[in-house]
């Protein structure tokens, strides 16, 4: 099952290659699954993408069991948003993971929070590292107290169902070990949102506004937070910029910009939860700059 964020992206990717004239075609690959020894077997390409019939990739998604590199070498390539490891070629395009720590640290910071602690979900995404590493030292930096806390990666890695509410039991066992008990909550992903707030009221902890616990996620998957009573603000990472960034890096690849790998970072936006799920507030860190389509930084 696809996060509902992935629906901004293809929406956005579509819609610059057709501004662009740009011939767009969707496809999957798919994955058969885990065998009876849980190891997933190698998946099945799509006919689609015969080197001979497209001039460049867009791609998204885990690259596990993939011989993504002859593809990439074949043809330009840019990856977008973060993988589960980093990218073995091509160019990427991704939140900017550093921006989306430090917007998390203001928010908490300006509401005199003293003790914060980083959930997120083991060995699911790099991009969750620099994340919890970003809050962490931004945190110190404004003399806040912040833990890590990462729960067991998984045999394998599952965006729904049962490894997302065991890893989310794990965590708030985890955070209810901590002494003094953080009184901030940042989430890496909007995905843990449902099970932590389950955790913590079982818990006998309320979540919300001024309570035992505040909490801020990231990714702005209204599918998911907009169901939240105790959620204070969502960082958006942006989906529909780093689709439209992805199709114009793309495009001056198949037209023979040559040079290094680059790395694109996009900037988040923090987004208040109102009382009205239709109403946001959003805030933008002060140094970056908005109207800028992204970072780049070389990738060896």
């Amino acid at each position: 099952m696809p996060n509902p964020a992935f629906g901004r992206l293809l929406t956005s990717v579509s819609q610059a290659a057709s501004k662009l004239d740009i011939q767009f075609l969707y496809s999957t690959i798919h994955h058969p699954g885990p065998n009876a020894a849980h190891q997933l077997a190698p998946p099945i390409l799509p006919p689609e993408l015969d080197p001979a019939s497209i001039d460049g990739l867009l791609l998204h998604g885990d690259h596990d069991g993939i011989d993504i590199q002859q593809l990439c070498q074949s043809k330009p390539t840019v990856w977008l948003m973060a993988n589960r490891r980093p990218s073995p070629c091509g160019d990427q395009i991704t939140p900017n993971n550093l921006a989306i720590g430090e917007l998390a640290v203001d928010f908490i910071a300006k509401r005199g929070h003293r003790v914060a602690a980083f959930l997120s979900l083991g060995d699911w995404s790099w991009a969750f590292d620099i994340r919890g590493v970003a809050f962490e030292h931004y945190a110190q930096a404004h003399g806040i107290t912040a833990t890590q806390i990462f729960s067991t990666p998984p045999r394998l890695v599952q965006g729904w169902g049962p490894d997302l509410v065991l890893a989310a039991q794990e965590l708030v066992g985890r955070l209810l070990t901590l002494s003094p008990r953080p009184t901030a909550v940042f989430l890496s992903d909007d995905r843990l949102v449902p099970a932590i707030e389950a955790g913590l009221d079982a818990a006998g902890l309320r979540t919300g506004p001024a309570a035992d616990i505040e909490l801020i996620a990231c990714n702005h998957e209204s599918a998911i937070t907009g169901f939240s009573r105790g959620l204070l603000a969502v960082i958006d990472t942006r989906p529909d910029r780093i689709g439209r960034c992805g199709v114009q890096q793309l495009l001056s690849r198949i037209r023979g910009e040559n040079g290094p790998r680059v790395c694109i970072q996009t900037d988040p936006t923090l987004r208040l939860m109102s009382p009205s799920p239709t109403e946001m507030i959003e805030h933008t860190l002060a140094d970056l700059t908005p109207s800028s389509p992204g970072t780049p930084h070389a990738v060896s």
